[in-house]
């Protein structure tokens, strides 16, 4: 960090605040007791905070006047996602903290929303990659975080200047934000737009039009089968080997496992279908594979290219979910996906026609896509930016007064 500013100090939280303190380990329960709520790092972590999510302890607290959760109070994740913290805003309801979240109460000498916004800031997050131990289990100590440097104005006038500033800035790119994910859900509901337009034959002018089919009198399918575990590996022995929808990414699924006794082969460009909860979720083979119960194999053929079929499929997924079948664990019997009534044009030319039609709306849609994707990379570094000046004292310029 750059000098500090005219009228700025820099200290230690050991100095700013109370001494930062561990919470209760206690078992909690979802079910309403006579015991207080049993706030959690999994609390903390949630997009979106709410008490009554909050579970309850299992039972009564051991001296619980001293873990009871006041307004104004900072909490701070000390293991696993280190460093994500939050202030209790509004006066809550009872209850307490657990073991692995680190209280801080600030002094009176600085605003605690203002510790606040600094645990935002790529200053404490720069730390805390700094301090943290462990690799699979990332922690840090209440030590740790009392030795955290805070630079500060000592007027509080000038505290609250920032703050009023900082919300402001944050209120505006907040808005613009939600606005970007608004327009991301509309391109979900346009791409699911362009899919049913497509298999009604109302996307392009088909000329031999659409013909009803299923799925098995048009393609070839390879319900798959898992042998013994002990015929898997990751030194890359066999086939590649796929299990479920675990392994699937936008397109292609991730290679992490292979098989030697693999006996359920597909091969490269043949569609991936889930057939076990999740039920309905595609994609396609980059290579020939084996494929576990969890997966059926659609072959393209001479007419129809791989991607269609994955299309066709995209759109399908309800009617697939509906053809489930079990309590326990819903997945599709072999005559129920066999049976899966289809619509596809009735020629290759016209296939190929629809394929290409597609792919042009979702190339337009793709780029739409980035675009709002680097806007809202942009808005989060925009964030961070508006955090660093803060604290660098350069956001406001505060020339003494009313706010004293």
């Amino acid at each position: 960090m750059s000098k500090l500013a005219k009228g700025w100090k820099k200290e230690e939280i050991a100095s700013l605040c109370q001494k930062p303190q561990y919470g209760y380990t206690s078992k909690s329960e979802n079910r309403q007791n006579n015991n207080p709520k049993y706030f959690r790092t999994t609390d903390i972590t949630k997009e979106k905070f709410d008490w009554d999510s909050v579970p309850y302890c299992i039972a009564p607290v051991k001296n619980e006047e001293r873990y009871l959760i006041r307004k104004g109070d900072i909490f701070i994740t000390r293991a696993g996602s280190v460093g994500e913290n939050i202030l209790i805003k509004d006066t809550p309801p009872r209850a307490v903290f657990a073991s692995y979240l680190i209280r801080i109460k600030s002094l009176d000498r600085i605003s605690n929303l203002y510790l606040s916004y600094y645990f935002q800031s790529p200053f404490f997050w720069n730390y805390i990659a700094e301090k943290k131990d462990g690799i699979t289990t990332p922690n840090v100590n209440a030590q740790k975080l009392a030795n955290i440097e805070v630079p500060y104005p000592e007027s509080k006038g000038e505290q609250n200047l920032i703050i009023e500033e900082i919300e402001t800035q944050f209120t505006h790119l907040d808005a613009a934000v939600k606005f970007l994910n608004a327009v991301k859900k509309k391109l979900d509901v346009y791409r699911n737009g362009v899919l049913k337009a497509a298999f009604k034959g109302e996307l392009t002018k088909l000329q031999g039009g659409l013909v009803d089919r299923t799925l098995s009198e048009e393609f070839e399918i390879i319900m798959g089968q898992s042998p013994k575990s002990k015929y898997y590996n990751k030194s890359g022995e066999g086939l590649p080997f796929f299990q479920g929808k675990k392994e699937f990414s936008k397109l292609y699924p991730k290679i992490e496992t292979w098989s030697t006794k693999a006996s359920k082969i597909a091969g490269k460009g043949d569609v991936l279908l889930s057939i076990r909860a999740p039920i309905g979720s595609v994609n396609i083979a980059p290579s020939k594979c084996g494929i576990g119960r969890g997966l059926a194999a659609i072959k393209p053929n001479e007419k129809t290219r791989s991607k269609l079929i994955f299309y066709l499929l995209q759109i399908l997924r309800n009617e697939l979910k509906k053809k489930g079948t079990g309590t326990t664990f819903k997945a599709i019997t072999k005559p129920n996906l066999y049976s899966l009534s289809i619509k596809l044009p009735k020629t290759k030319k016209d296939r190929g026609l629809l394929l290409k039609k597609i792919e042009f709306h979702f190339s337009v849609i793709g780029k739409i896509e980035q675009a709002v994707d680097s806007a809202l990379l942009k808005s989060e570094q925009l964030r961070k930016s508006i955090l660093k000046s803060a604290f660098e004292g350069r956001l406001v310029k505060y020339e003494g007064g009313s706010h004293d």
